[in-house]
Formats: structure tokens, C-alpha cells, sequence
């Protein structure tokens, strides 16, 4: 496989482009190979992005070629992204940044090397350089298992630092060649099915989902965002910052998907099949994992479920203590925070809104006094509405 090229998303936002080509000038890159550098910018005739430009010409980039791709018309996030994915036809693969990034100085090796390792694993559809924290759908933490590995897999396609083969994003392009003219509904959170129709991602994950496919995500983040008001954000907003790793010295610990105890579903749960392996209780179960409570009946494709969600009647129940989250089941803590039974005994049939319950939201929103976390959650929740953030 050839070097993985660097493709930048850019609109409107010269001070973000700027950050970001000054971190990515930063980075490490391997000596005596050419990195290709391409800028993307969707079109508006407008000051800002004629400064976007102007950085973008006279960014200065000594490691390869560097081309610059200007719009001639507006073709919007979803199709600017689309059309900078098609270059993994000319390149091979690439590693895509939007404006509001920056990069840790060692997210090219990581890429180049997930780029390889994972180049003919058919269930991979892409992988992250970020690292999430937050399952997006209810902004409550996620920590993935840790079971001796440097990546962790997530049926969330990413936008905030992701590579592709030509081969991965091809399979994308024939699945929304022949999906594109049908009302797409997927076993994915409902939160994200309403996501606007100019959200490319919604379709990516929908497309994994569909085609039983999965994201590489890194443990230690090699991107941040700084959510700076654009497509994406009414306003600035740094809830999706996280800690940079700039160096991993002992080389990265990569696996298959088959052989990880960290794999997770569009909610962000782990896998039914996981829990079976780590805790013999389960082997003669099949069940749906609800451990965010956001699954709704027809998300269900099992007759039992784990959940946090009330039930009248339980096979059995663990506490809410360690983590992450599914660690209470493969120990079996003893407690009623968390519920195993019937899906028809589930007293609490919607989704538990915002940590409902002292406990719960102890568990997911750290250990800051409460009455201080329900004014700052509040706070966050309400300027989110002002904003209108969309974080897709």
C-alpha cells in the first residue's frame, strides 16, 4: 500500500485552517517517502473563504506534492465530504481532517500502520483517529474494556479524524449507490436517524450497520476537536475535546476484531457475544445489551435484554459500581442498578433521560458534588439547544 494521503476538509474558517496546517507542518512523517497534501474547500464567495484559500497557497508543505481543490459551487458538507472521499481512488487511501481538528505529531504513523494492518479485513469499514469519551447520543462517558490492545471497535463511523482504502470507502460508495433513492431506517438510536439529511454520517453509519461492519478506534486519541462555529456548531464548543497521545514508544498493540473484548454497537454497547465469553452466566442466553437504556422495542431482536432499565421480574441484577459499565456483569457485583430479564417486564419502557436517578448519574457524570453537576449539565444541555449543536 502506498503512503496514505492527507486530505483536509475546509470551509469558511480561516483560523481554524490555520491551527490545524500548523499542527498537521508539526507532525512526524517517515523520511525519504512523499506524503501527499490535498486541500479541499467547498465554494462561497465570501472574505472568509478567500482568506481560506490564501493560507491554503501559501502553507508551505515540504514532505510531497500538495494540490489545492476548489469548488467551482457550494456542494454542502455532505457531498464536499463525499467528493473528498472519491480521492482514495487516486491515492490508495487517505487521512481526512476537517478545518476544526488538530492532530497529535504521531497520528501519521498510527495511521499508516491501522492502514495496513487492517487493509484486507472485510469488516472494517474505516478507521478513527479519534478517540471518543462520550457516547454521543446521550453525552454519557464511554470507556471501552481494556483487554491489552491499542484499538477498540465501534459501529460509529467517525468524523473528526478517519482514514480509508480505496477499497473501504468503494464499498460505502456501491452500498449508497444502491440504497440512495430509499427511506433508510436502521437499527441505529433514534437520536441519530434524526440527524439532518446533510449529515454524511448518518448514512455511513446506517451503511455499517446494514452490512455488519465496524470502525477502529483508537484508546488514546490522535485528533481533539475544537468545535468551532461552523457546519457543525452554532458557537465554539470544547465538549468534544479530548487528551492527545503524541507518542505510543512501545509500538501499537493492533487486532482483529474476532480476537478483541472491546467491541460496541451504534449505542455504544458491548456486544452480547463479549459478555458470553467473560462470564459463563450468559452462555446459554441470547440477549440484547441496554446498559445505556437509549434501546427502544424495536430495537430489540432478542426476548431477554440487560438493561438499566426498572423490571418486575428478573433473572438477575448487578450494581452500578465499576468500570466501565459492563464490568458489574462479568463480576457479577451485587446490586439493583442493573436488570437481566424478559423484554416484556420492563417497567420503564422509554430511554433513561439524562441519568435519571441519583446513582445513574452519579455513575455517568463523575464524582463532581451533584448539585453542582445538575446546574453545569443543565447549563451545557441549554446552550446546546441555543446553539443548535449538531455533532455530525
Amino acid at each position: 500500500m502506498s503512503r496514505p494521503a492527507i486530505v483536509i476538509v475546509a470551509f469558511n474558517r480561516p483560523k481554524s485552517l490555520l491551527r490545524l496546517l500548523g499542527s498537521v507542518a508539526k507532525a512526524e512523517y517517515p523520511e525519504g517517502k512523499l506524503v501527499p497534501l490535498c486541500i479541499c474547500i467547498d465554494y462561497q464567495d465570501s472574505k472568509m473563504n478567500r482568506e481560506v484559500l490564501r493560507i491554503a497557497e501559501v502553507f508551505d508543505w515540504p514532505y510531497g506534492p500538495k494540490e489545492i481543490i476548489c469548488q467551482p459551487v457550494n456542494l454542502g458538507l455532505r457531498q464536499h465530504v463525499l467528493t473528498c472521499g472519491d480521492l482514495t481512488e487516486k491515492y490508495g487511501s487517505i487521512i481526512m481532517l476537517e478545518d476544526d481538528l488538530f492532530v497529535s505529531s504521531d497520528y501519521y504513523n498510527y495511521s499508516n500502520q491501522c492502514l495496513v494492518y487492517y487493509e484486507n479485513a472485510s469488516s472494517i469499514a474505516g478507521i478513527s483517529l479519534y478517540n471518543h469519551t462520550l457516547n454521543i447520543s446521550n453525552l454519557f462517558k464511554f470507556e471501552p474494556l481494556q483487554d491489552g490492545n491499542d484499538v477498540y471497535f465501534l459501529q460509529i463511523a467517525s468524523s473528526w479524524g478517519q482514514c480509508w482504502t480505496s477499497s473501504q470507502w468503494g464499498s460505502f460508495k456501491k452500498w449508497l449507490g444502491e440504497n440512495s433513492g430509499s427511506k433508510l431506517i436502521s437499527n441505529v438510536p433514534e437520536s441519530i436517524l434524526n440527524w439532518p439529511e446533510s449529515s454524511w454520517l448518518k448514512l455511513f453509519i446506517i451503511y455499517m450497520v446494514e452490512t455488519d461492519k465496524w470502525f477502529v478506534y483508537p484508546r488514546s486519541s490522535y485528533t481533539t476537536n475544537f468545535g468551532d462555529a461552523g457546519v457543525h456548531f452554532g458557537n465554539n464548543n470544547s465538549i468534544f475535546q479530548v487528551p492527545l497521545i503524541y507518542e505510543n514508544r512501545f509500538g501499537l498493540r493492533l487486532c482483529l476484531l474476532k480476537e478483541s473484548l472491546a467491541v460496541y454497537d451504534s449505542f455504544f454497547e458491548i456486544l452480547p457475544e463479549i459478555l458470553r465469553r467473560l462470564n459463563p452466566f450468559f452462555i446459554d442466553y441470547e440477549f440484547d445489551c441496554d446498559l445505556y437504556g437509549l434501546k427502544r422495542p424495536v430495537n430489540f431482536k432478542s426476548d431477554m435484554v440487560l438493561t438499566l432499565k426498572n423490571m418486575s421480574h428478573r433473572v438477575a441484577s448487578f450494581d452500578l459500581a465499576m468500570r466501565p459499565i459492563e464490568m458489574n456483569v462479568i463480576e457479577n457485583t451485587v446490586g439493583e442498578k442493573i436488570f437481566f430479564g424478559e423484554k416484556v417486564n420492563i417497567i420503564c419502557k422509554e430511554d433513561v433521560e439524562n441519568g435519571s436517578g441519583r446513582d445513574t448519574f452519579n455513575f455517568f457524570f463523575s464524582v463532581v458534588p451533584l448539585p453542582i453537576k445538575i446546574k453545569n449539565i443543565i447549563s451545557v444541555i441549554v446552550e446546546g439547544v441555543k446553539k443548535r449543536i449538531i455533532i455530525n
